[in-house]
């Protein structure tokens, strides 16, 4: 018994697959001036319901196996709010260096500051093992990911909820400075003026083509 459970261990191959944490918002508005706003946030902001999910890379030298990802939630420091999609994810398998993009899960966080997203990753097969790492994007570099010193299987991330009201400041503060740049380049540049002169070169312009062309039928006439 103990022989073939060493050869069960020896034949189990390890896969090393790195997951970055990649979060995509998406407006609680369909205006076009929400869509412009939230095109490059990269956090969240609360009450705003955005998509999560994960970059998956094959870090090791052979073909990773395919994996799933159970019950991806998003939790407040406390455990006292969580998101919890409730669900399983089947991920393809990748090639060495080969890396995809896995959506979770659509959500609403109501509160704002740091929170965690958490999910349970495994082989789909028994006989591999998958080490989960996480890409620490401000220094470049990989890091094991845990939070459970049983299994080392538990992928996190700290989230940043930014909070609505200060959000919303900072766009009326992008809309202020954007007024003030308009009314001192019309002072400074007449550009009522200048736009009055550039509408009128595309009039001429278009109406010299319309004369080409009419010029052009009637010889062929």
């Amino acid at each position: 018994m103990g022989v073939n459970g060493s050869n069960q261990d020896a034949e189990t191959e390890k896969q090393t697959i790195s997951l970055s944490f990649k979060i995509k918002t998406i407006s609680s508005k369909k205006s076009l001036m929400s869509r412009f706003f939230s095109f490059y946030r990269v956090s969240p902001v609360q009450g705003e319901p955005f998509i999560w999910g994960v970059e998956i890379k094959n870090i090791s030298d052979i073909p990773s196996p395919e994996i799933e990802i159970v019950d991806p939630y998003i939790v407040n420091l406390d455990n006292t709010y969580c998101e919890n999609a409730d669900r399983t994810i089947a991920v393809r398998p990748l090639n060495p260096s080969e890396m995809i993009y896995v959506e979770l899960d659509k959500c609403t966080v109501f509160l704002e500051g740091v929170m965690w997203a958490k999910f349970l990753v495994r082989p789909k097969y028994d006989d591999y093992e998958v080490l989960a790492y996480q890409v620490d994007e401000n220094h470049n570099k990989l890091m094991p990911c845990t939070y459970s010193e049983e299994d080392d299987t538990n992928w996190l991330k700290d989230l940043y909820v930014h909070k609505k009201s200060e959000v919303l400041q900072g766009r009326t503060n992008n809309l202020i400075v954007a007024l003030t740049v308009i009314t001192v380049l019309e002072a400074v540049f007449k550009i009522k003026e200048c736009l009055k002169f550039l509408l009128w070169c595309v009039s001429e312009f278009f109406e010299l083509f319309a004369n080409f062309f009419s010029f052009l039928s009637e010889l062929i006439s």
